[in-house]
């Protein structure tokens, strides 16, 4: 079963999906998705919705998923080889 991320939906508060999603520069499906644990967000779109609604975006990577761990992973090894 296919848990839905009632810590977003938390931040969301009063707004609605179509706000966030504007706010985060993603269509409203993709982020209902995300909001409804369907769909994992790439490390992009974490950090847009994360500042959207003022929270870490490492929170959607927390839980032990290896393929979303993987990419934050690859997002941090390429920060600090850029620096």
């Amino acid at each position: 079963m296919i848990e839905p991320r009632k810590w977003l939906i938390r931040f969301r508060g009063a707004r609605t999906q179509i706000e966030v999603a504007k706010m985060a520069s993603i269509n409203r499906t993709s982020y209902s998705n995300i909001e409804r644990g369907r769909r994992n967000p790439s490390v992009l779109v974490a950090k847009r919705i994360g500042q959207a609604l003022g929270f870490n975006w490492h929170e959607f990577f927390k839980g032990g998923d290896e393929v979303a761990c993987d990419e934050v992973e690859a997002v941090l090894t390429s920060d600090k080889h850029s620096r």
